[in-house]
């Protein structure tokens, strides 16, 4: 046998190295496009484009199909890309640039008038939107499938400086945005951008350092109000219960913060355009943030009974409650107001239950239920005010009286041993101030009352009501939070881009 019959085929060292698939050469590509491809020619634009409208198309069956589901094969190999040794940083820098398309992209291709027009729009344009949908998807997947990497990345992203931030933009920095130009950014545009809540919410809840941002700031209402606005006018629309979710749990991760709700005490608005309950003319964003909630806990008790609903608002109020100080008198009103509201919902069903109208088993268990609902409520809200009480009864005069005009709600909640505690505390204040009050032949008038109530108040002892452990509520993320969160996502991508065929 000669030697070139001994003669192998030749392997070439490239052959061996590279084990990678079309489809992962492809991907690593169009990451590189989307971090350095600039963003200076209408011809560019349209390609950045093209290549955020292919990512989001690869997670498609999303979708569709149960989010537990890891079988999406290109979903697998994006994220596959990004965890490769090889591609140092490069999850890191996809995330970055993400966020800066957000906060930064304009759209080069429009002309003068449009620019100028778009300048002060409330709305994301075309890349910035289709960013954080690319943004949202990735950094919301399951655990088994992303194996916590890019959320991990979420808690790591850090602040610099906002003079320098344009100036780096062409180097993308690795995890290192303004937070004020983000923060700006939410400010501007939550009213209209139902994904710039899942954003703040994402960041307020997994990066503690843009919640220490966000908690520490001077000016408060230039976020709380956009919000506030967006949860009232929530009911005025079709109902999406996602987005009110997430507003509420974005509201209750901030009061946890017990140094932001002092501040809220602090700062005085005035009377919001779009608030058309009542003309408040001046108020403390802490007691506008209570009118908001009553609100909203009103409409849900009369239309839609959301269990997840009341409960997030009434852990917000309670927070709130700990530090509550000078409570308006329209704030007051409506907190005794809804405690009546809820005490008659409450006495009216327990008649019907022992009057056992019904034999229904499902429906009798439905409405013990609800009743159960009905009594959590009454329990907390009792609680509100009896922690203002304790804890602030002279700068919470308002509430004092208001709690003497309604006393008979608290008289008729005496019979039930559940609310006892928090009843002979109010009871307690009820008797002290009335037992004080001088009446002349003609009854007084509300500010005759209020001026006794104030004289009086100095002579208040705090001791003499029972103390309590004060009740704090504190989120907390469900694991599997990508089950809830990539469906809404999803919806929210379909509906605005109709990208998803059925």
């Amino acid at each position: 046998m000669d030697d070139t019959s001994k003669q192998s085929t030749p392997i070439f060292e490239e052959t061996i190295i590279k084990k990678k698939s079309k489809l992962e050469f492809l991907i690593e590509e169009l990451f590189n496009v989307l971090i350095y491809l600039p963003q200076t020619s209408d011809n560019n634009l349209e390609f950045y484009e093209e290549v955020l409208n292919s990512f989001i198309t690869f997670t498609a069956s999303r979708y569709q199909n149960n989010i537990e589901n890891t079988d999406n094969y290109i979903l697998r190999t994006i994220f596959k890309v990004l965890s490769e040794q090889e591609n140092e940083n490069l999850a890191g820098k996809v995330i970055t640039k993400l966020l800066l398309n957000v906060i930064y992209s304009n759209d080069q291709k429009e002309g003068l008038l449009a620019k100028v027009l778009k300048k002060n729009s409330v709305y994301l344009n075309s890349i910035a939107r289709k960013s954080l949908y690319l943004f949202l998807i990735l950094t919301n997947q399951p655990n088994q499938l992303a194996k916590n990497e890019l959320s991990n990345l979420v808690n790591e992203i850090s602040n610099i400086q906002e003079s320098s931030s344009i100036e780096i933009r062409s180097e993308i920095p690795n995890l290192k945005i303004s937070f004020q130009s983000l923060y700006r950014l939410i400010c501007e545009k939550i009213n209209e951008n139902e994904e710039i809540s899942l954003l703040l919410y994402q960041l307020i809840s997994q990066n503690a350092s843009f919640r220490s941002f966000i908690l520490s700031k001077i000016d408060p209402e230039l976020l709380l109000l956009p919000l506030l606005q967006t949860l009232y006018c929530s009911f005025k629309e079709k109902i999406d219960f996602n987005k009110i979710y997430t507003l509420l749990i974005t509201l209750l991760i901030m009061s946890q913060d017990e140094i932001y709700t002092e501040t809220l005490q602090r700062i005085e608005i005035n009377n919001p355009s779009w608030f058309m309950d009542n003309n408040l003319k001046i108020i403390s964003l802490s007691n506008f943030t209570l009118l908001i909630l009553f609100k909203v806990i009103q409409i849900n008790l009369g239309k839609y009974k959301d269990i997840y609903l009341h409960s997030n608002c009434l852990a917000i109020l309670t927070n709130l409650a700990i530090k509550m100080d000078n409570i308006h008198y329209y704030s007051a009103q409506k907190l005794v107001g809804l405690l009546d509201l809820v005490q008659k919902k409450y006495f009216k069903m327990m008649k019907v239950n022992q009057d056992k109208i019904t034999d229904n088993k499902e429906e009798i268990e439905e409405k013990n239920v609800e009743n159960k609902i009905n009594e959590d409520l009454i329990m907390l809200l009792l609680e509100i005010i009896n922690s203002c009480l304790l804890n602030s009864l002279k700068t919470n005069l308002q509430l004092v009286y208001s709690v003497m005009r309604e006393k008979y709600v608290i008289n008729k909640l005496k019979e039930i041993d559940r609310f006892k505690k928090p009843v002979e505390n109010i009871s307690y204040t009820i008797e002290f101030f009335e037992s004080k009050i001088v009446f002349d032949e003609d009854l007084p008038s509300s500010e005759e009352v209020m001026n006794q109530i104030v004289q009086i108040s100095k002579s208040w002892d705090p001791s003499k009501l029972k103390k309590t452990e004060p009740i704090k509520f504190k989120f907390e993320e469900e694991k599997d939070y990508s089950l809830f969160f990539l469906p809404y996502i999803y919806n929210i991508i379909y509906s605005n881009t109709l990208m998803f065929v059925h």
